[in-house]
């Protein structure tokens, strides 16, 4: 740290944490497995604490500093060792505790030949290298999981306690969206609408993946039949408007 980022009496704590060890990086982790931007390299985050000379936490910084983190590649072969991922995709991420995600730092670096990637921060929190590949259009990334899937099933831990699915999907930028499920003959089943700037519509310039549940209900709020359904999205923004279709399976 540079002279008069901290005061005199702060204590500086870091912990490395395991998903076997902890829930919210357990949630975080598997957040990723359905996000085509993020693949993880490892099961660790690194938890950074600081406090005063009272043992109070401190939250704010007088000046920036530089996370590093390092990771292995031995063998110079510009992969990290012990996975396919190449090290120019190395990132530095920051959970976000309260939507169990991790978000990306922006200005990452790596640097190869000593093998660390750093970041410039303002804040302590948990951090954790991942694999980040920028998405290549304004929307992008859809999925859904589970795929079938059994609206009379048990709850999908990713749906808000309501049992469905979860579709997702990859905004560059803040974005009116609606999201239209027709059946397999073209009959509109289920219209969804979200705002710019609200879950379901909201962009960043690295890549914000939404995630919205459906309950295989109708607007009329019965389940539908089993078989398959088109799910269309559209999302406007400044840029123009953007469609991706992806085909979801009902079973029950």
């Amino acid at each position: 740290f540079s002279s008069n980022t901290l005061p005199r009496s702060a204590y500086i704590k870091t912990d490395t944490l395991t998903t076997a060890t902890s829930t919210k990086l357990l949630a975080a982790t598997k957040d990723t497995y359905s996000n085509p931007l993020l693949k993880p390299i490892s099961q660790d985050g690194y938890e950074i604490t600081c406090t005063d000379g009272e043992n109070q936490p401190l939250t704010t910084l007088a000046k920036d500093y530089t996370l590093s983190i390092k990771y292995a590649d031995v063998d110079n072969d510009g992969y990290v060792d012990g996975t396919l991922t190449q090290e120019k995709y190395l990132r530095v991420f920051c959970l976000n505790e309260t939507k169990n995600m991790w978000e990306l730092v922006e200005g990452s670096t790596v640097d190869f030949r000593n093998n660390v990637c750093s970041a410039r921060l303002n804040h302590f929190s948990t951090f954790a290298l991942l694999a980040y590949k920028a998405p290549e259009k304004d929307l992008s990334g859809v999925t859904n999981f589970p795929n079938p899937f059994n609206p009379n099933d048990s709850d999908n831990p990713e749906a808000n306690g309501i049992k469905g699915t979860v579709i997702r999907y990859i905004l560059t930028e803040d974005s009116d969206v609606t999201i239209r499920i027709y059946n397999l003959v073209g009959d509109l089943v289920k219209k969804m609408e979200f705002a710019k700037g609200d879950e379901g519509g909201k962009g960043t310039s690295v890549g914000y993946s939404n995630k919205i549940a459906w309950d295989g209900r109708n607007d009329d709020g019965m389940l539908v039949a089993n078989g398959a359904y088109i799910c269309q999205i559209i999302a406007k923004n400044t840029k123009g408007t953007f469609k991706e279709t992806r085909k979801i399976a009902v079973l029950k």
